[in-house]
């Protein structure tokens, strides 16, 4: 063996080591981000569930029952909001996925907390669930969670959407005819003058608006970009 190959087969293997370190430092570091996922989940749990207990004792009894124990929740959400400079929404958001995943997948959070699945992984079997009857929730669980511990979250999310289903009694057409009732606009005022909207709609739609919202960007670039070049010119 000449000098050059085994100077070749040492820096492959240096490289070969050197790949398995990062890797297994970067699993590690997934593993750990997934176990702050599940604490922060408990965490939002409990948050929801104090301002429940004690929606009777700190929101004035001129308001109706659950309208007490939704203001109750919305004290508590704008709390965490403010600590961490995120918008009271999407903390509401966060702690309504995470009482699902507490209360209702404590299988999918264990999971998430050993770090065999990301919060992607948590979030995609949460979105498919929602759409599940309570019967069949614990087999979905059963045959769902597997896939996510083996799998991307794409493919899951397909395993998933197919799970789904295949377990509602319901036909995809009645659905989606029952859930165009809760189609709706939000509007999210942002800093700089800025702000969101947030569009709930049909896909067909959806797919339509951000076509055109394309479409224009596009030619408004190509419109910038001439007359930059005639300024020049």
């Amino acid at each position: 063996m000449t000098e050059t190959s085994t100077t070749a087969i040492r820096a492959s293997d240096e490289y070969a080591a050197r790949l398995a370190e990062f890797s297994d430092q970067y699993a590690d570091i997934q593993r750990r981000r997934a176990k702050l996922d599940a604490e922060e989940a408990r965490l939002l749990a409990r948050s929801a569930a104090y301002a429940d207990a004690f929606a009777d004792a700190t929101v004035p009894a001129i308001f109706p029952p659950a309208e007490r124990q939704a203001l109750s929740r919305r004290s508590t959400c704008a709390a965490l909001a403010m600590a961490t400079r995120t918008p009271e929404r999407t903390v509401q958001r966060a702690t309504n996925d995470a009482e699902l995943l507490v209360n209702e997948a404590p299988a999918v959070l264990a999971s998430l907390e050993a770090g065999r699945i990301s919060a992607r992984h948590a979030q995609t079997i949460m979105d498919q669930l929602g759409d599940v009857p309570t019967a069949g929730r614990t087999v979905f669980l059963a045959e769902v969670l597997p896939v996510a511990e083996e799998s991307t979250n794409a493919n899951l999310r397909r395993r998933a959407r197919i799970l789904r289903e295949r377990l509602h009694p319901e036909s995809i057409t009645a659905r989606a005819r029952r859930s165009e009732a809760d189609r709706r606009v939000e509007f999210e005022p942002a800093a700089d003058g800025m702000a969101w909207v947030h569009l709930f709609t049909t896909a067909p739609i959806a797919q339509g608006i951000i076509e055109r919202v394309e479409a224009a960007a596009a030619e408004s670039r190509a419109a910038g970009e001439t007359r930059t070049c005639a300024q020049l010119q």
